[in-house]
């Protein structure tokens, strides 16, 4: 993931959301919001199709299919509706998944799906402890202040990342502002701000405690085991021998390998930082903010979590974790032991009450 200058990112995303035009800069501001920003969180009939988010440059082909004639090429951050899914061969072995768009048809390896944005409940006051919020909307800007100008290099959120809010406040025109903490260390790989950025608060979900409550899906109290097949890229969750959920996963790549062998939950944490140690030239660099429901297997950083930066599961590409999509690792994180009270950054796990993990 590398940071994009506003210009290039308003090019993508500004123009393909509704029909809006990229506004120049610095103007084409509201109250502290860029127009598209803006545009986005007004009140308006909710769209009934599902928006999908490019990740990276991609192709709209005439028909389905990985030789069909390419119409049109889609820059990261663009913004486009889905209207269908179809399925069909691409390049992922186990990913027949394609989305019909408005020109043509995308391939969904490199396609976020973004549910239909529903104006969330505004908080006013974060409390002793803060909150936990996710990400509504495609993407967003971070500020270093409320209702702060945009500049090139600040970091961009997106959606369905998690982040601990802990503060709250108004600007000037009657925007709420949801401040966040961010884990990463003062001086980051290269450059960049890291710490307490400020996001708009009609781009920010507040969670619930009953979405962290544990997940039982037998009577009981059941003997629970977790397996990751990486020969076919699978997740399974067990109760007593009986499998309760699955999902396609992700794991490590050449050089980064998924540690095979018997583990156990080390530690839970509904958001993380994730990031690399290369520098911003390496082909290995990322940079994560708010990766969701992270659920720790090894002290060496290996997890299973959630995923907005591709939609290619069913074959290895991570740097070693196990990715899945969002929705897949809160039912993980929920499910697996230990038990992740909601005003908690970390839960440690041991081998007394964290669940088994087995990759093979």
């Amino acid at each position: 993931m590398r940071k994009l200058s506003r210009r290039d990112f308003f090019k993508a995303s500004g123009l393909a959301l509704a029909g809006l035009a990229a506004p120049d800069i610095p103007g084409g501001m509201t109250g502290g919001l860029s127009d598209e920003e803006w545009a986005f969180i007004q009140p308006r009939a909710a769209a009934q199709h599902t928006l999908g988010r490019i990740t990276v440059t991609t192709p709209v082909r005439a028909e389905v299919g990985l030789n069909k004639e390419v119409v049109e090429w889609l820059a990261p951050e663009t913004i486009i509706p889905l209207f269908e899914v179809i399925e069909g061969p691409g390049n992922n072995p186990r990913n027949f998944k394609w989305y019909r768009v408005e020109n043509g048809f995308v391939y969904s390896s490199t396609v976020q799906p973004v549910q239909p944005y529903h104006l969330p409940d505004i908080r006013t006051d974060a409390g002793e402890w803060g909150f936990w919020a996710e990400i509504v909307v495609p993407h967003t800007f971070a500020r270093l202040r409320p209702n702060g100008r945009l500049a090139d290099g600040e970091s961009v959120y997106h959606y369905s990342s998690v982040h601990h809010v802990v503060d709250v406040d108004e600007d000037v025109d009657g925007n709420v502002w949801y401040k966040l903490f961010d884990e990463a260390p003062e001086e980051p790989p290269e450059s960049g701000w890291t710490v307490f950025p400020w996001v708009v608060a009609r781009h920010m979900r507040p969670l619930t405690e009953d979405e962290f409550e544990p997940i039982v899906v037998t009577s009981g109290s059941p003997d629970k085991t977790l397996e990751i097949d990486l020969a076919n890229q699978e997740l399974f969750c067990y109760e007593n021998g009986q499998e309760v959920f699955s999902t396609m996963c992700s794991s490590g790549g050449e050089g980064f390998g998924t540690p095979r062998g018997e583990h156990h939950v080390v530690l839970k944490q509904p958001a993380r930082h994730m990031y690399g140690d290369e520098n911003l030239a390496d082909p290995n660099f990322f940079d994560l903010p708010g990766v969701p429901w992270t659920t720790f297997f090894t002290t060496l950083g290996h997890a299973i979590h959630g995923t907005y930066w591709h939609s290619d599961y069913g074959r290895v590409r991570s740097h070693g974790c196990v990715n899945v999509s969002s929705e897949a690792a809160k039912w993980i994180y929920r499910w697996t032991g230990p038990r992740a009270p909601y005003e908690s950054d970390f839960v440690p796990g041991n081998k007394q009450n964290g669940t088994p993990i087995v990759v093979f």
